[in-house]
């Protein structure tokens, strides 16, 4: 009964059929992973998949909730590959404090053979 108060209230946070620009903002407040998943879910059905903000914004809040997964997939499906430095960058990081994790080498050496003298700021 909690768990399903909790679902709708943060259901009742994202409003029917919401404009991109309601999304970003929903985005830029970083939510829970649950209410993000329907944020997400709400860029799909809308198609604005293409857009390069909305998927940063995706990005950036699934790395924030420790979700690599998600991130992994929409920075692997990024609308304009390559995706910017910044996202490689924030990627990378989430990827290397993971112990015994090979990703963050593997994606140096990806960025590497994709962009010529890229800048990964440091810790």
């Amino acid at each position: 009964f909690i768990a399903s108060r909790s679902f709708c209230s943060l259901k009742s946070n994202i409003p029917t059929n919401p404009n991109p620009k309601t999304l970003n903002q929903l985005l830029n407040q970083r939510p829970p992973l649950l209410q993000l998943k329907q944020v997400h879910a709400q860029v799909i059905t809308q198609s604005l998949s293409s857009y390069s903000i909305m998927i940063d914004s995706l990005i950036h809040c699934y790395l924030s909730t420790n979700s690599l997964s998600f991130a992994r997939t929409l920075f692997d499906q990024y609308p304009d590959y390559p995706p910017p430095i910044l996202l490689w960058n924030l990627v990378i990081r989430s990827y290397s404090k993971l112990q015994n994790s090979p990703e963050p080498i593997y994606l140096v050496r990806q960025l590497n053979a994709i962009k010529e003298n890229p800048l990964i700021a440091p810790d």
